[in-house]
């Protein structure tokens, strides 16, 4: 696929941000989408940079972006909780839509909280199916660590040195950095082909938690989680661009 344009939902959201930005540095012109009613002090990494647009979810796509690959950001939704936006918007957005879309693909985390989520996500995926949308296809993301990371993750938690000992969204079987993470699912976008990212170092996670002095040696091993990864799905390996302590650092800073 000859990528050229593209939409960003919940472009505002930890890996959507990272993935405009991602697009931005391959040219792609970039349609960034969200609740907010306005981009906030994130917008400011960006720069001038005349190939990206912000836009209210519940506007209509311009004419200049027609034809353009859609990614629909679910990974944020169901893992920062606080957002503003609801899967409704989400759904009115697409409807609204989707004749400018040329491809779609769904962005999701591997695993959910709970099972209002669960029901939530599968009532999402049947409205997704109805739409008839051309070339779907899904990318499934693990944990996500990294500068931004929401305090719904373990490792944010406890980089934020709280006393309360929260649930946490993360799934424990890896981790990888989230401008990694962006750039795998703009690779893995051309393929148009759903797929599973998770690390190429084993157990980084786990790894990545051992250098954290507040993590005990339990800590994450209780965490109750659903696994909704399809059988069957093809498994892509990232690899790393930094080391766990080099991303911890970026992520200690404010």
């Amino acid at each position: 696929m000859n990528m050229e344009k593209a939409i960003v939902t919940g472009a505002m959201g930890f890996l959507g941000f990272e993935l405009c930005l991602a697009m931005l540095e391959e040219g792609l012109e970039v349609l960034a989408a969200d609740s907010a009613n306005a981009a906030g002090d994130r917008w400011l990494e960006v720069g001038r940079n005349s190939n990206i647009t912000y836009q209210h979810l519940d506007q209509e796509v311009p004419e200049e972006a027609a034809k353009a690959s859609v990614f629909i950001n679910l990974y944020d939704y169901f893992t920062e909780r606080k957002r503003s936006e609801t899967l409704k918007d989400i759904s009115s957005f697409i409807e609204k839509n989707k004749k400018s879309f040329k491809e779609a693909a769904v962005l999701l985390p591997t695993v959910l909280s709970n099972r209002s989520g669960e029901i939530e996500l599968s009532d999402f995926l049947q409205f997704l199916e109805e739409q008839d949308i051309t070339n779907q296809y899904s990318i499934y993301l693990p944990t996500l660590i990294g500068s931004g990371q929401p305090e719904t993750f373990l490792f944010q938690q406890l980089l934020s040195k709280s006393d309360k000992e929260d649930d946490f969204v993360d799934d424990p079987r890896s981790a990888i950095y989230v401008k990694d993470a962006a750039q795998a699912v703009l690779q893995n976008g051309r393929s148009l082909e759903s797929v599973l990212l998770h690390s190429d170092d084993h157990d980084s996670w786990k790894k990545s938690l051992s250098l954290l002095e507040q993590a005990g040696p339990d800590r994450g091993e209780v965490q109750n989680y659903i696994d909704i990864i399809p059988q069957k799905l093809k498994h892509v390996g990232v690899k790393a661009s930094l080391s766990f302590e080099e991303v911890l650092e970026l992520q200690r800073k404010p």
